[in-house]
C-alpha cells in the first residue's frame, strides 16, 4: 500500500506470459488517466495474443494516490518521474526498484497537457496537442518510433511534428535519445525511462498523449503504440 498517514491505496504489479520479458506501466502522473485505461483495455481485451511470446511485467497505476485525485504528484507531493534513484523519498519507487529485472524494452505511458498547468516542474514551452513519443535506444536498428508514428497516423490521429518540443529535438513525432536531449532531466537519470535504459533495457519508450482529445482515442494510441512494438518484435524473430 501507499499514499499518506490518513489515506493509502493498494499498489499493483501484475505478472502474465512467458518469453521475453517486457515492462509496461502507466499513472506515474495521477491527472494522466488513459494510461491507467489502456492498461486495464489490453489486460481484458488484447494480452491474450501475445502472452506465449512476452512475459509481461504490468504497474498499471504507479500513482494511485494521484490517480484518485487527479493531481500529478503523490501523497508526499513528489513528482514520481524524477524521483528514480535508490535513495529515493517516494514510496511507490522503492517499492518498483525492488521488482525489476532486465526487459527488452519498456514502455511507460502519459499524457501531455494542451494547456498550462502551472505545476511547480512545468516547462515553459508551449505544451504539444497532438501524439508524441520518447524512444531511448542507441542501437538504431531496433528502433521502431517511426514506425509508431505511422500507425497512429493511419488511425486519423494527429502527431505532433513540431522541429523541437521541450528543448528536445522532434523527429516527425519521435524524439530519440541519447542524440536529440535538450534537456537536462534525461542527464539526471531519475525519470523511470532513463532510470530503466541505464540499468535494465536497451531501449525504453515513453508515450504522450493529449489531453485534449476523447479518452478512447487515447487508449487507442497507447495500445497501437504498444502492440506496434509487440509485433515487430515478433516479426523479427521470424524473420532476423
Amino acid at each position: 500500500f501507499v499514499g499518506s498517514v490518513s489515506e493509502t491505496y493498494p499498489f499493483y504489479q501484475i505478472t502474465r506470459g512467458q518469453g521475453k520479458k517486457v515492462l509496461i506501466s502507466g499513472g506515474v502522473h495521477g491527472d494522466e488517466p488513459a494510461g491507467v485505461q489502456a492498461i486495464l483495455h489490453f489486460l481484458r481485451h488484447d494480452i491474450q495474443r501475445y502472452e506465449s511470446s512476452f512475459r509481461f511485467t504490468i504497474f498499471p497505476c504507479v500513482n494511485p494516490y494521484g490517480f484518485v485525485k487527479s493531481t500529478r504528484m503523490n501523497a508526499q507531493g513528489l513528482n514520481i518521474n524524477r524521483e528514480f534513484k535508490v535513495d529515493s523519498g517516494a514510496e511507490e519507487v522503492s517499492l518498483i526498484l525492488s521488482k525489476l529485472q532486465d526487459y527488452e524494452f519498456t514502455m511507460d505511458f502519459h499524457e501531455t497537457w494542451p494547456e498550462r498547468t502551472n505545476e511547480p516542474d512545468e516547462p515553459p514551452e508551449e505544451h504539444p496537442s497532438a501524439f508524441y513519443l520518447w524512444e531511448i535506444c542507441e542501437d538504431k536498428a531496433l528502433r521502431v518510433g517511426h514506425e509508431i508514428v505511422g500507425r497512429i497516423e493511419r488511425t486519423g490521429l494527429p502527431v505532433c511534428k513540431w522541429p523541437k518540443i521541450y528543448g528536445d529535438t522532434n523527429s516527425s513525432g519521435v524524439i530519440w535519445y541519447p542524440e536529440n536531449c535538450g534537456t537536462p532531466c534525461f542527464a539526471e537519470g531519475t525519470s523511470f525511462d532513463s532510470y530503466l535504459y541505464a540499468h535494465h533495457t536497451k531501449q525504453a519508450f515513453t508515450i504522450e498523449t493529449p489531453r485534449g482529445w476523447k479518452l478512447e482515442d487515447r487508449v487507442l494510441a497507447h495500445i497501437t503504440s504498444l502492440e506496434t512494438v509487440l509485433e515487430k518484435k515478433l516479426k523479427l524473430r521470424r524473420h532476423p
